[in-house]
């Protein structure tokens, strides 16, 4: 189960990474239920190129008592988000993981995401918009202006994202984005882990 060969996105869902990421959170946590946002952007900075505005959206978007906190849950998701990044996995990130993901998005319990709401899980993933339009566009001949302006149920979303993460993944590229250009430390997810 904690083989070398295994990617970060598997050893994270190994139930000794598990174990690993709860002791560090909870240890983060100082004795407390959620991490704080002070941990929170202290944790971003060492693991992405994002400045403190941006990771304050993100800390938001994840947020479900928005409290400025994050509970396990969400942390884990963050986490797993990330170290499937790394692992060149989101694909399988979206599949284990993308109904939590689009609940989360919708502002938990809505049926259907604006094209703002679609967005920000590229956001999340360092994806500029801009990219992400030209590959749903590139694949489903859709037309940009139409996409930004109809509001998109799960299965668009699933359909769109499974598409532009599979390139991301296979290419490690959307366009002109690059998974290694937003990553600045994904050792922080192998400590978080191990």
């Amino acid at each position: 189960e904690d083989d070398i060969t295994m990617t970060l996105y598997d050893r994270l869902h190994a139930k000794a990474g598990q174990r690993n990421a709860w002791k560090w959170f909870k240890q983060k946590c100082e004795g407390g239920t959620a991490m704080d946002e002070n941990g929170l952007i202290i944790f971003f900075r060492q693991l992405t190129r994002r400045n403190d505005y941006e990771i304050l959206d993100i800390i938001d978007i994840f947020d479900d008592k928005y409290e400025g906190t994050l509970s396990w849950e969400s942390f884990f998701l963050v986490l797993a988000l990330y170290a499937s990044l790394a692992s060149r996995q989101t694909v399988k990130f979206l599949y284990n993981h993308g109904k939590d993901m689009y609940y989360i998005l919708t502002g938990h319990g809505t049926s259907e995401l604006d094209f703002q709401r679609f967005a920000s899980f590229a956001f999340i993933l360092g994806i500029p918009e801009e990219d992400l339009v030209q590959s749903i566009v590139n694949d489903f001949k859709v037309n940009g202006d139409r996409l930004r302006e109809q509001p998109i149920n799960s299965d668009d979303f699933f359909v769109y994202y499974f598409s532009t993460l599979r390139k991301l993944d296979d290419y490690g590229t959307v366009l002109q984005y690059s998974a290694q250009d937003f990553l600045k430390n994904s050792a922080l997810c192998v400590c978080t882990i191990s």
